[in-house]
């Protein structure tokens, strides 16, 4: 119960990621129940809704969309005034719908970049351990069908290089190899006078290759 309670917050974030949308509908509402004994800290003498006299009430709200789908849930003393049990719901509403927007946003960046993957993986199949023409669609009124088990794929797996002998590469070992690529500033030593100068790694014919197909052109 200790590793649920610490994680509350989370959990309802989730949920309110996967329920709540901007501008929908929220219902909020809260009642009380009643502890038997006295240890709660949360039991507070206060207005009993379930009219029990001598029991400690415990207050809590219940936070739902507008299909009555539970989303999150807060407890208060007993003691506290409706007045004061609508102002923590509002701050409740607030934080949970501010985790939304962030974990909404960090998903459609999620998107952003599987739609930049899959760009660049389009452009650099050449390169690639991948067929070349997979978006080229299939036309129904062909009588013959291509013959698959010579695809580039397959010929590019099994001789290990492309049809311009470059070696073969995984989309994550070309990037890597991309990577060597950097910007340095260059300082020499000139004596008195102080020079210096930008300089690009000079890439090597696989690298060109690869900044060919994606139409990038290296500059300072």
């Amino acid at each position: 119960m200790d590793w649920l309670s610490q994680r509350q917050a989370e959990i309802e974030q989730s949920i309110a990621a996967k329920h709540l949308c901007e501008g929908g509908l929220i219902i909020y509402d809260f009642t009380s129940t009643y502890e038997e004994g006295t240890t709660c800290t949360l039991a507070q003498y206060g207005y009993s809704r379930d009219k029990k006299k001598g029991k400690l009430p415990i207050i809590f709200g219940l936070l739902c969309n507008a299909a009555g789908d539970p989303i999150a849930v807060e407890f208060v003393e007993g003691n506290v005034n409706d007045a004061k049990i609508l102002s923590l719901s509002l701050e409740k509403v607030r934080f949970i719908m501010a985790q939304a927007h962030r974990v909404r946003s960090h998903v459609f960046l999620c998107l952003l970049a599987y739609d930049v993957e899959w760009q660049m993986r389009q452009r650099l199949a050449p390169l690639l351990f991948e067929e070349e023409d997979w978006l080229e669609p299939f036309e129904p009124t062909e009588v013959v069908l291509p013959n698959k088990s010579q695809t580039p794929a397959k010929r590019k797996a099994s001789t290990q290089r492309t049809s311009e002998n470059f070696p073969v590469q995984s989309f994550r070992t070309l990037l890597t190899n991309l990577a060597t690529i950097t910007k340095n500033r260059v300082q020499p030593k000139l004596g008195r006078v102080s020079v210096s100068f930008d300089k690009l790694t000079i890439p090597n014919p696989l690298q060109h290759k690869a900044f060919d197909l994606l139409e990038v052109a290296l500059t300072l």
